[in-house]
């Protein structure tokens, strides 16, 4: 128990709960007995109101026979506390600001209870619900989706005495994941674990953290974050909208006050503790009410709440891929072409960054939760967020369908929330590849050349898709199939552009490129897309075209273009000069950003600092050649640096690829 529990319930104990005299014995009839408990003052959380209520206990008897009256008013009693399923404890709420009064009970005209009773001062009507926001551990958050709870407000605010207290299922994931450039293997949390806690990166690698943690994230919305040297570490959701029946409080208020240790109750009334701040109904969005076994229950929002919300800039595009990074299976909710002033920075910092979670629904009805960077994800400077349906290592996830219609809940801290339906078919990963897998198109040549690979060398203008399924290449015999670029299909008019055919006695898919693809734009991946109703995992291949390898030269010296192969012929330079290239188009065409591999580093020399690449190769604007400046090139006289150039005007994590040239420079000063 911690010391903020204590000095936050004793002056409840000690003061709030005002004890005014002793029990009194009520009437007795043959078949009932009523016993007058006592009055008490039930303060109301983060207020200095109370309300006063009177508790009766029932020995025998339906007490719901009886007629009772405060001051010759007729009042109603409700139930605190049932034993075996028969109503054990009553109460009845005083009007508000009486100090005194008369109860009195009656059946069939006899009278039961004939009581004055005094009450503290100062008393008020209770209010039907207290609103705040809380802590919770990811267990108790999700409650409602593990247990598939579909009341949003309590059936019964009545405590039974031998009643449960919920146990939610812990929130951990079991096996391992991947972190680091060398495949180490970090272990996730095992279903053996004592404590609910979730790792943030379950689902991303060590090196991807740059690009994954959400920093204010983790400050908003995160409770008791811990950096770790391989991520974060969470145990929950820290500001979560809750709702409290006034009446499940005072009930559980009146049971302590009066001695009944009632397990469930005093589960409530630590709840009701933790509650950091409390709120008007019309600052709520959507709230979980606390039920009686001390569980949070279905978030949603009723006629009590309020719609004091933020917007969202714009409705958003779904899709699904398949095959991917993060799962086989990835359902994306696009919000772009972003609209001036606002920009994918403004869009992470404003909406993203306050995704905290989710949940799914499969078309069998089954739901699982979403755990930003478990299975809910976005990257800085993305205009979507993604979420998982099959991530590998989260154990949960298996009892999900991800085919037919997925339905799709999204939570933002004060945004309102994201809710879509995503179609989602079968999927089949298999071995398949192609046998060329780069193909480089010469420049110039006309849509009849030949295609060479990465070397150089003639290669056959057939590509060969292997390795495929007899259930793809089933479907393809059926359905035929096209050529993707990205999610988008290749134009094909008429075949034009290229001929896809099944070559049945080997097994595989012949994909002939014609004049027609080389027209405009063809450089970047492509893949095979299978018409239908599974999609199957095929191999990409790339196209790029092969420029005519540049010569370099000193400033002022354009006359003595030099083609540096090797460490033996270099380009000689003096730090005040800069080098150019002879060729403009491909001084144009070189690739500096994203998953490149152009790259200067020292053959030989002193050990210093090296420049990053962007310093050595500048221009003044994108429509310009680049140049390379000597002068970021320091160090000892006579050094020979080593410059790699990607010659691709597309990103690929392979470098085999992408082509790219290598000069050799010595700065002689």
């Amino acid at each position: 128990m911690s010391s903020k529990y204590l000095k936050w319930t004793l002056p409840i104990l000690c003061g709030l709960f005002v004890l005014i005299g002793c029990p009194t014995p009520g009437g007795i009839s043959d078949d009932f007995v009523l016993t007058m408990g006592n009055a008490y003052s039930v303060s109301h959380p983060n207020s200095i109101s109370v309300t006063n209520y009177i508790v009766l206990a029932v020995g025998a008897g339906a007490y719901t026979d009886n007629v009772y009256t405060i001051d010759g008013e007729v009042v109603t009693p409700t139930p605190v506390l049932t034993d075996g399923g028969k109503v054990k404890f009553i109460k009845i709420e005083a009007p508000a600001g009486v100090t005194s009064l008369t109860l009195q009970a009656t059946k069939g005209g006899r009278p039961v209870l004939n009581s004055e009773v005094s009450l503290a001062p100062g008393s008020v009507a209770a209010p039907a619900v207290l609103y705040g926001e809380t802590s919770m551990t990811f267990s108790d958050y999700y409650h409602d989706v593990t247990a598939d709870i579909t009341a949003i407000r309590p059936a019964s605010t009545v405590f039974a005495k031998t009643g449960e207290v919920a146990e939610p299922e812990y929130f951990i994931t079991a096996g391992t994941r991947t972190g680091g450039t060398d495949g180490t293997q970090y272990p996730k949390w095992v279903d053996t674990d004592e404590e609910d806690r979730v790792d943030t990166v379950s689902s991303a690698t060590y090196g991807d953290n740059p690009h994954f943690v959400p920093t204010g994230n983790l400050a908003i919305n995160y409770d008791d974050p811990m950096t770790k040297a391989d991520g974060h570490e969470i145990t929950g959701i820290k500001k979560v909208e809750v709702g409290v029946d006034f009446d499940l409080f005072a009930n559980a208020a009146l049971l302590r006050a009066a001695g009944e240790e009632i397990e469930t109750a005093d589960a409530v009334w630590e709840k009701v503790a933790a509650i950091s701040s409390w709120k008007g109904a019309g600052e709520i969005y959507k709230a979980k009410y606390l039920q009686p076994d001390g569980a949070w229950g279905k978030r949603d929002q009723d006629p009590l709440n309020g719609s004091v919300v933020g917007t969202w800039p714009k409705t958003p595009v779904t899709s699904v891929s398949y095959g991917g990074t993060w799962a086989d299976k990835v359902i994306a909710a696009d919000f772009g072409p972003l609209t001036a002033p606002l920009d994918s920075a403004g869009l992470w910092s404003t909406y993203f960054e306050k995704l905290y979670g989710g949940y799914v629904v499969d078309s069998t009805g089954h739901k699982e939760p979403l755990v930003w960077l478990q299975n809910l994800f976005s990257h800085r400077g993305h205009t979507n967020f993604e979420v998982a349906l099959n991530r590998a290592g989260i154990s949960r996830m298996d009892d999900l369908t991800p085919e037919g219609v997925i339905h799709v809940v999204i939570f933002a801290y004060g945004l309102p929330d994201i809710i879509f339906d995503q179609a989602v078919v079968g999927y089949e990963d298999s071995e398949a590849s192609i046998e060329q897998g780069s193909v480089f198109y010469a420049q110039g040549t006309g849509g009849g050349a030949t295609f060479k690979n990465s070397t150089g060398l003639d290669i056959p203008k057939v590509l060969h898709v292997t390795g495929l399924s007899a259930a793809a290449l089933s479907d393809f015999a059926a359905n035929g199939g096209v050529l993707k670029k990205g999610t988008a299909d290749v134009p094909n008019v008429g075949n034009a552009a290229y001929e896809l055919a099944l070559e049945e006695a080997d097994g595989e898919i012949a994909i002939t490129l014609k004049d027609g693809f080389f027209a405009a734009g063809y450089q970047g991946a492509y893949s095979l897309s299978i018409t239908s109703g599974t999609v199957y995992k095929t191999p990409t291949f790339t196209v790029n075209q092969i420029i005519a390898r540049p010569k370099l030269a000193r400033s002022g010296d354009s006359g003595n273009w030099v083609d540096a192969n090797t460490a033996t012929a270099t380009i000689d330079v003096l730090k005040s000069e800069t080098i150019a290239f002879n060729n403009d188009d491909f001084a144009k065409a070189i690739v500096l950003s994203g998953r490149t591999f152009s790259s200067i580093v020292k053959e030989s020399g002193d050990a210093d600092a090296l420049p990053a690449i962007t310093a050595v190769l500048t221009r003044a604007t994108g429509a310009d050649p680049y140049t390379i400046k000597a002068s970021v090139l320091t160090g000892t006289a006579g050094r020979i640096y080593k410059l790699t150039i990607v010659t691709s005007n597309f990103a690929s994590a392979v470098s085999t690829n992408l082509n790219s040239v290598v000069y050799y420079i010595k700065v002689t000063d």
